[in-house]
């Protein structure tokens, strides 16, 4: 199983993987798992359209490795006035417990 700190590293490459590839990305954050089973990023973009009254966003799943270890990578996308607002999946936990890994 991968480490806490293997996964954060991780969420910081795939962010600076999004920066290439995402020319209005302002920030990622990446919600620690306790469990470490998962890797969970919220990518914060500028022009990406949600709607205002959303409840929760949608997450996608994706198969990822560390270390010739399969893990989920969850990804979210939100728009900067959704940034710290309650839209997150509730066992990711609160944004106080996020960590900002670009922006």
């Amino acid at each position: 199983m991968a480490t806490q700190t293997e996964i954060e590293i991780e969420a910081k490459k795939l962010a600076q993987s999004y920066v290439e590839s995402e020319p209005g990305l302002k920030s990622v954050y990446w919600f620690p798992d306790q469990s470490n089973n998962e890797i969970r990023i919220i990518d914060v973009v500028d022009g990406y359209f949600t709607s205002p009254s959303i409840e929760t966003i949608d997450v996608f799943v994706f198969k990822h490795t560390i270390n010739n270890q399969l893990i989920n990578l969850l990804v979210g996308t939100i728009p900067p006035s959704l940034e710290n607002q309650p839209v997150i999946p509730s066992e990711w936990g609160a944004w106080s417990k996020a960590i900002k890994v670009y922006g």
